[in-house]
């Protein structure tokens, strides 16, 4: 059962040239891994969820075309003929599938890091609302060591507020996530994701618990502290390491930015602390 053209061009994505559609139509476009480029886009499931969606969307496309001209029922014998054919004409889709094949590999790759896996997203979706209050916070540790530096402070931050805050924010962020990689035409990256209300919802009550910030300073300070410990082998006094006045001034900005944030308001520029 071969590949229909609109099957094709809907596992293809638009080629150059192509007047890209709008209205309903555009809406109908099936999502896939090869309807954006992929280098340009941000490793993660997504691509593998958005291309399992296209196939079930072909399927039942199918059965109901089938089914409509059965008369409205099907038999099981004709489920069964259907599946061995649809599977047999995988062949004519061979093509296909190593295009999306070599284009999830081109974003996964071993050097491409995943900010939207299940021990990722939130460190990722909180630094997005909270570099520029960390670059202002952290201002010495951001200067000397650059965004390493600040990838790990995030990364520690977000294991304090998943122990300490909202344990299930994971899960819950997970859940948006893959549920947005089914729609048509959604090339997800963090601006995409910060945009939809429910993941808002979930940042804004991971943060707004640090409002007032100072029964929780001590806390966070010693956790990033100790984490970064751990994992740099350092002791003692050291410039990857923070201090409560920073961690204050964070915690205090942080809520403002994700109100910017998550508002579509201008960028963000803090003040100094008294």
């Amino acid at each position: 059962m071969p590949l229909s053209d609109g099957e094709r061009a809907n596992l293809a994505g638009p080629r150059p040239g192509d007047v890209k559609p709008t209205g309903p139509a555009q809406n109908r476009r099936v999502y896939s891994c090869l309807g954006c480029e992929m280098s340009k886009a941000a490793a993660g499931p997504h691509h593998c969820i958005g291309t399992g969606y296209l196939v079930s969307e072909i399927v039942f496309r199918r059965l109901h075309t089938l089914c409509v001209s059965n008369g409205g029922t099907l038999s099981l014998a004709e489920l069964e003929s259907f599946r061995s054919k649809f599977l047999n004409g995988f062949s004519s889709g061979f093509e296909l599938f190593e295009k999306v094949h070599q284009h999830c590999m081109d974003a996964s790759a071993c050097s491409v890091e995943t900010p939207f896996s299940r021990d990722k997203i939130l460190a990722t979706l909180l630094r997005k609302v909270g570099e520029q209050s960390a670059s202002h916070a952290f201002a010495l540790q951001t200067t000397q060591l650059g965004q390493a530096w600040t990838h790990r402070f995030f990364e520690s931050f977000a294991g304090y507020v998943r122990q300490h805050i909202c344990k299930d924010a994971d899960r819950r962020l997970i859940n948006v996530y893959a549920d947005a990689a089914t729609l048509p035409k959604m090339q997800l990256s963090t601006d995409v994701l910060l945009k939809l209300d429910a993941v808002s919802c979930i940042l804004r009550e991971c943060i707004e618990a640090f409002a007032p910030p100072e029964p929780r300073v001590g806390l966070v300070c010693d956790y990033v502290n100790r984490t970064s410990a751990r994992q740099e082998g350092i002791g003692g006094a050291h410039i990857m390491k923070v201090t409560e006045d920073q961690v204050r001034t964070f915690l205090r900005l942080l809520p403002q930015e994700l109100m910017i944030r998550a508002g579509a308001r201008p960028p963000f520029q803090p003040s100094r602390a008294p």
